[in-house]
């Protein structure tokens, strides 16, 4: 009797032990009252949401499985997604799940976590029984992997597979039913090839159904390049699920159809080799670059739900071809007044849209065909310049632009309410569609500009180093740009007239967007203020560390760090030194022109002719009065100047800075060379 009784006490005190509802008991309750909750509480009840909107209705009723050694008792489905996510070797963690009886326990021992523990792990195993419930599991299982590698899910990577499955239509996921699990790869472990997901048409652990893994690279990448590439893996399943009901491999991406909207034509009878193919000029699939037709047609369903508009205009037919998947809806922005009053009390959209387009410096149009590549330059979080190229189909959404409109909403007073109960990352998806949109008007709007380009050569603007768009592009294409832009801001910011700076920016953002003259003219254009000579003086005289004579001689020597490992080296002249190539690189990239290393070298060559006639002016006027300049200021004979003649002597030299080095830079240029300059 004394047992009997013991044994209900412990029952009664075991968290998980006599559920009479399963795991739907470990439900955390709705959030209440007014405020902001904890980004934690958001995401656990997003989370809990999720499972309950997969399990609508009426409940099955409970049953009592084992399931790896433990017994549960639970609904049929949530027990079945255990066992499938443990596979054939569970985690570590799973030796504590003895004390479970329902399956989020069950999951979060697996995961790591004591049973009954709240916070993430609780939110994980919700996010599990949410995926799973769609079909394929996220899988647990270690049997994959390396003796002693252990790879668990962490939230925020459930949650994000989640929200990709949530864009996509059920009849997108019946189409990919090839798939049974998603894996996590092992933190640092590559995949083959170096990519950043891989599609499998196989697993024996799972019946002979497909998988997906994903690297820990993609966990890092913006919130919607990460559900690009999971839509872009259920692509190939689609192709995989259709090969084994068909049985024809790649049934779909290598079909008749396919390859007719591509243009593919095969030149080996492998067809597992990547360049087994190639594309006809008339092909509509160079929009992404691919090599094979297998990876294009998952690139179209990615496209279709997150680039829709550029992949019609790319590929009017690749774009019907992937819309059977989807509806209409998927090519609409979800509403959001909340958002869209925000984005408003900032500017508006093309506000916001011309700070990005204000980062692009040059444009380049791939000879293949397919989108333009644009070069960003931008500040880091740390101030730092940094440079990159972007495809133009994933300029917005994957460039720094987001996160530069949403600092720019964040100065907003109405931020903090305007953010409460929101997910970051799904706040950073909908402000990228809604840029995204503003873009795809402006491509739109620059279409009618290259018909307006005539066969003109821009040589007086070029010799003009005139940078304004209407010179750049010649008059008529000016004139249809600022007529673009007018447009555009009746559509997107109604009754707000543009100011003349934000028309002018604006009109170059357009005319950046499609390139209107070949890339070399481009780059000049935009090159020739940095190529006269004098900032390139400016630069190399700036990255010296010292001007010296030896007492009792005529012979200057410019005492610079030379690369790679910035041993200091004497020069009789400040321009053919290999530091005066990387000050003025540096110079040019802060100035936010963007060069490839070749350019870089043909800019350098160019530009040192006009500045050594320049630097040899600078050693008369300068070094040539040092006597002059010591008795005006008093500097004794083989010294530098003191702290109180250095103004004397920054004086002295600016004076003859004029016309060797831009205005902007002789007063700080003029105080440096005054602190370095030691005469005979």
């Amino acid at each position: 009797m004394l047992r009997t009784a013991a044994l209900a006490a412990l029952l009664l005190a075991w968290p998980f032990a006599a559920r009479a509802d399963g795991f739907f008991d470990s439900l955390p309750p709705p959030l209440e009252g007014e405020g902001c909750p904890s980004l934690e509480q958001l995401h656990l009840e997003s989370a809990a949401q999720a499972v309950r909107a997969a399990w609508p209705g009426e409940r099955a009723p409970l049953v009592r499985a084992e399931v790896q050694g433990v017994w549960l008792r639970d609904d049929p489905r949530a027990i079945e997604i255990v066992r499938t996510a443990l596979g054939k070797a569970p985690p570590p963690g799973w030796k504590s799940a003895a004390r479970c009886r329902d399956s989020v326990c069950a999951l979060q021992a697996a995961l790591g976590a004591e049973p009954g523990a709240a916070g993430e792990s609780l939110e994980s195993a919700l996010w599990m029984l949410a995926i799973g419930a769609r079909g394929p599991v996220a899988s647990l299982d270690q049997s994959m992997w390396k003796d002693g590698q252990l790879s668990l899910w962490r939230a925020a990577e459930l949650r994000t597979l989640a929200a990709a499955l949530g864009d996509l239509p059920p009849a997108l996921l019946s189409a990919a039913s090839n798939l049974r699990a998603f894996y996590r790869v092992p933190d640092g472990e590559t995949l083959g090839g170096g990519t950043n997901a891989l599609s499998e048409r196989s697993d024996a652990r799972l019946g002979g159904g497909g998988t997906i893994r994903i690297r820990d690279t993609v966990w890092k990448m913006e919130p919607k390049a990460r559900r690009e590439v999971i839509a872009h893996e259920l692509g190939h399943q689609i192709d995989y699920g259709e090969e084994k009901r068909a049985h024809s491999r790649y049934a779909l991406s290598h079909g008749s159809e396919w390859l007719g909207i591509g243009g593919w034509l095969p030149v080996s009878p492998d067809r597992d080799a990547t360049n087994g193919y190639r594309l006809e000029p008339h092909g509509e699939s160079a929009w992404t670059e691919a090599s094979w037709p297998s990876e294009e047609m998952p690139n179209s369903i990615a496209q279709y739900r997150y680039q829709a508009r550029l992949l019609h205009d790319y590929s009017p037919s690749g774009f019907a071809y992937a819309g059977r998947y989807f509806g209409r809806e998927y090519l609409r922005p979800e509403a959001d007044p909340q958002l869209d009053a925000l984005i408003d009390a900032a500017g508006g959209r093309l506000a916001l849209f011309r700070t990005c387009a204000a980062m692009v410096t040059r444009t380049i149009e791939r000879p293949e065909g397919g989108p333009a590549e644009l070069f960003v330059v931008h500040a880091n979080a740390d101030g730092a310049i940094e440079s990159a190229a972007w495809d133009r189909w994933s300029f917005v959404s994957h460039a720094p632009c987001v996160e530069t409109a949403l600092a720019a909403l964040r100065k907003l007073p109405q931020w903090t309410q305007a953010a409460c109960r929101r997910d970051p990352d799904e706040l950073w998806v909908r402000l990228a569609e809604r840029l995204e949109e503003v873009e795809a008007a402006v491509f739109e709007a620059s279409r009618p500009v290259l018909a307006a380009r005539g066969p003109e050569v821009l040589e007086g603007c070029l010799r003009q180093s005139d940078l304004r768009p209407g010179c750049l592009a010649g008059p008529r294409a000016a004139a249809v740009a600022r007529a673009q832009v007018q447009k555009l801001a009746a559509e997107f910011a109604p009754g707000k007239p543009l100011d003349p700076l934000a028309r002018e920016e604006l009109e170059r953002a357009v005319l950046v967007e499609t390139p209107l003259f070949p890339a070399d003219e481009d780059l000049f254009a935009a090159i020739a203020p940095v190529g006269d000579g004098q900032e390139m003086l400016a630069a190399c005289l700036g990255g010296t560390i010292s001007i010296t004579s030896n007492a009792g001689k005529t012979d200057w020597r410019y005492w610079v760090p030379t690369p790679p490992k910035n041993q200091v080296r004497g020069f009789t002249d400040p321009i053919p030194t290999p530091a005066c190539a990387r000050d003025f690189g540096k110079l040019v990239l802060a100035r936010h022109i963007l060069l490839e290393p070749p350019l870089v070298e043909a800019l350098v060559h160019s530009t040192r002719k006009k500045a050594e006639p320049l630097a040899q002016e600078f050693a008369a006027r300068v070094l040539g009065g040092w006597e002059d300049l010591r008795r005006e200021c008093g500097i004794a004979p083989a010294s530098k100047a003191t702290g109180e003649q250095r103004p004397c002597a920054a004086s002295w030299i600016e004076a003859r800075l004029g016309q060797l080095v831009p205005e902007r830079t002789r007063r700080p240029l003029a105080e440096k060379i005054a602190t370095q300059l030691k005469g005979p």
